[in-house]
């Protein structure tokens, strides 16, 4: 191949934005995933698993290992939110205003699709027409729905969600999820996240929304096999007040009778973990590309590095003549602050960048400007008061959180990052040290 279409097609398989497909997986040597498989080889009962980490470390690639591992024993169904909300339902804010109540109903109607679809389950029309009963008391007690309500069957509801279900009955159960796309002319047409009070757990009409979404889990797993239920995409609230009412004030979401797996908010900010209720939290964090003893130190590189590498490596392992310099793929991966999408990001930039010279090799110059393109972004908006804390966490021995609630959004936005130890601890983006927290080394002119 070319060189000029070698890297077109490296261009095209680093898309920062898609889970990696398994032939092109690296194994996480500080993953939780595979101790929460055995976990659940255990057969323990239904487990309640809140699993996060900073933005851009693979959690919905590692879930998607978590589920297309669990086929043979479990009838697998997985929800992306972020894609539901804003592709589906049409309005993307809307997830960072989800209440309890409505992921009750969500995981409920996605289980109804995915048991129709894959499954070829007949339901009894009764406990839909339950389902949507208990909506309605609760929308309009909430103030989501008006009084008179709109009538919806549920599985005509259902036909508008975009899911991933285990194989059909009669399919290779170890293959991988089957995307089930919306079907022709179907639409989602009820409000989500526009809810203008609050029911407690213990309300009638929440007991009984939660009693109806479990009448429909229930009567898959008595008929077929176990549930896991993965629901992707909740990462996305920010808001500790949201956080706190559901997964704190409220333990409805976590009373559904099925393994549930969520991608969650970060827990960090205001010190929230300690207080989840019946969830077990699971973090996956940033590969240690950073040496702990001297992070800003370039040539003393963490252990995460042989990730990268092996991340390389899995998507260009048939195009011949890909091979990147070790010198280069390790600067790139120490530059992608252990984050893999960063990480993917890099390799496209630079992937641009060779096309857009038509280069026959890949240069040092060619790395620096795919490195100073992400650095730019990263910098744009920092005020003096974000650099004077980034640099309080660099001068820190310990490299600890600074007492200042202004952190979470640099945690957020991805200026500073967690890494393991002993302890998490934290340090400026590697990016951000090429120029704007760059320091003199000892012994170094000026």
């Amino acid at each position: 191949m070319p060189p000029a279409a070698q890297w077109r097609e490296i261009y095209r398989r680093f898309e920062p934005e898609t889970p990696a497909k398994p032939a092109w997986r690296a194994e996480r040597q500080d993953s939780p995933i595979p101790r929460l498989r055995r976990a659940l080889n255990a057969k323990l009962g239904a487990r309640q698993v809140y699993f996060m980490g900073s933005v851009g470390t693979g959690k919905s690639t590692e879930l998607l290992r978590l589920a297309e591992g669990r086929q043979a024993e479990d009838f697998v169904v997985l929800l992306d939110l972020v894609h539901h909300f804003e592709q589906v339902v049409g309005d993307g804010p809307a997830l960072h205003r989800v209440s309890a109540w409505e992921l009750c109903f969500l995981a409920a109607v996605t289980v109804w699709r995915a048991a129709e679809a894959q499954l070829h389950h007949r339901w009894e029309p009764e406990l839909g027409e339950r389902l949507m009963k208990a909506w309605a008391r609760v929308a309009k007690a909430t103030g989501e729905a008006s009084p008179e309500g709109p009538s919806i069957d549920v599985s005509a509801l259902a036909k508008s969600m975009v899911i991933q279900a285990s194989a059909a009955v009669g399919g290779p159960v170890g293959a991988g999820l089957a995307m089930l796309a919306s079907a022709t002319n179907a639409r989602w047409s009820l409000p989500l996240g526009v809810t203008k009070g609050a029911l407690p757990d213990q309300d009638p009409a929440m007991q009984g929304l939660l009693e109806a979404a479990n009448e429909i889990i229930r009567a898959v797993q008595r008929e077929y096999r176990p549930l896991l239920l993965v629901l992707d995409g909740l990462d996305r609230i920010t808001d500790p007040g949201r956080i706190k009412a559901l997964f704190v004030e409220s333990a409805l979401f976590s009373r559904l009778d099925c393994t549930l797996v969520i991608c969650g908010p970060n827990l960090r900010s205001e010190l929230i973990a300690p207080l989840i209720r019946d969830f077990e939290v699971k973090v996956l964090p940033n590969e240690p590309v950073l040496s702990h003893d001297d992070p800003a130190d370039l040539s003393r590189r963490g252990p995460g590095i042989l990730f990268f590498r092996q991340v390389y490596a899995a998507r260009v392992k048939d195009l011949e003549g890909a091979s990147l310099a070790e010198e280069h793929l390790d600067e790139l991966a120490y530059y992608s602050g252990g984050q893999v999408r960063m990480f993917i990001k890099l390799i496209r930039s630079l992937a641009q960048e060779v096309v857009s010279e038509g280069a026959a090799e890949v240069t040092a110059q060619h790395v620096e400007a795919a490195l100073d393109e992400q650095r730019r972004l990263l910098e744009m908006g920092l005020t003096r008061g974000h650099i004077a804390l980034l640099e309080q966490v660099m001068d820190d021995p310990a490299h600890r959180l600074p007492d200042d609630d202004r952190v979470w959004k640099l945690l957020g936005s991805l200026q500073l990052a967690p890494y393991p130890n002993e302890s998490e601890w934290y340090y400026p983006h590697p990016l951000l040290l090429r120029s704007l927290l760059r320091r003199p080394r000892p012994g170094s002119p000026g």
